[in-house]
C-alpha cells in the first residue's frame, strides 16, 4: 500500500526503518486504541530522532497575534 502512494507522490523511502514501521503499523491498525499506542510511539520516535522537545527553546517563526 505504502509502495503505492510512494510511486503516485514521487517520494522517497523513509531512511529510518523504525518509523517507517510505525508509520505502517499506524495505517493499518484497526481499533482506535492501537492506532493510538502506535501514534504515541511514532510520535515519541520521531522526537527522540530529532534531538528532543524543549520547551524553553521553542521559538514561533511567524507573528503571534494577541488579544
Amino acid at each position: 500500500m505504502l509502495s503505492v502512494v510512494r510511486e503516485k507522490y514521487l517520494l522517497r523511502e523513509l531512511p529510518n526503518h523504525i518509523i517507517k514501521t510505525l508509520i505502517s503499523q499506524a495505517i493499518v491498525a484497526t481499533s482506535k486504541d492501537d492506532k493510538m499506542n502506535t501514534y504515541e510511539k511514532l510520535t515519541s520516535t520521531i522526537i527522540e530522532e530529532f534531538g528532543g522537545f524543549d520547551i524553553d527553546g521553542f521559538k514561533f517563526k511567524s507573528d503571534v497575534e494577541s488579544d
